[in-house]
């Protein structure tokens, strides 16, 4: 091994890679050895007489709630969905760089992994993996949340992993999962057990970080450098 390769493997394992879950109220970020390190709402303090982003998060509420004449709320994800991309990547670079923590000038910068809503457009997806790399990511991945329409799915899958599935039930995650009265809709719908994770907001995010762990899963998503 050469000494650039040598530096290459101990700058990246100095590397704060990190998880981020991109949902409509909340947005998660989680860095590898670390867990959950960022768990703040989804909302952009924009000032109405320049139109910029000033603040995000708990930060942005705060603005907004003690001078709201000065200052709009943007919730740049709506049902599930990316409502305005703009403020979208201008959110996202805000909670990466309050994530990231170069103590060293070598050190590399991070991988990240994010989740976004199902049915973000290509320009969308786009948007997001700028926002990374312009925040100082060495590689993005973008991972879709998928919203399944679990009845036909259900009908779909194969013997084996249905018994199981009846024999077991099904457990809802995600901020989705959430919804009030939705596991007995399933459950009566199915006719069959359904549950709702008791780490339901975290489980997205902590998925995503196992994605990190997992050199294979990598390729599977969605959109990486070169």
């Amino acid at each position: 091994m050469s000494i650039f390769d040598m530096f290459s493997q101990l700058t990246g394992q100095m590397s704060t890679d990190m998880a981020i879950d991109l949902g409509t109220a909340n947005t998660l970020v989680a860095i590898k050895g670390e867990g959950i390190v960022i768990n703040e709402p989804s909302v952009v303090a924009i000032e109405k007489s320049t139109h910029r982003v000033l603040a995000v998060g708990h930060e942005a509420k705060n603005m907004i709630n003690h001078t709201p004449e000065a200052f709009s709320a943007e919730h740049p994800l709506k049902d599930g969905v990316i409502a305005d991309y703009d403020v979208t990547e201008a959110m996202l670079s805000a909670f990466i760089n309050k994530a990231i923590q170069r103590k060293y000038p070598w050190q590399a910068k991070p991988r990240i992994v994010i989740c976004i809503p199902c049915g973000a457009t290509s320009v969308e997806k786009r948007a997001v993996f700028e926002a990374a790399i312009q925040a100082g990511a060495r590689q993005a991945y973008l991972i879709e949340e998928m919203v399944i329409h679990i009845k036909e799915t259900f009908k779909k899958t194969n013997p084996d992993l249905a018994s199981d599935i009846i024999q077991n039930g099904i457990l809802l995650t995600g901020g989705g999962g959430l919804l009030s009265g939705l596991d007995r809709y399933f459950t009566d719908k199915l006719e069959i057990p359904v549950w709702v994770s008791e780490t339901a907001l975290t489980n997205v995010v902590s998925g995503c970080l196992k994605v990190l762990e997992t050199p294979t899963a990598l390729k599977q998503t969605l959109m990486r450098t070169k």
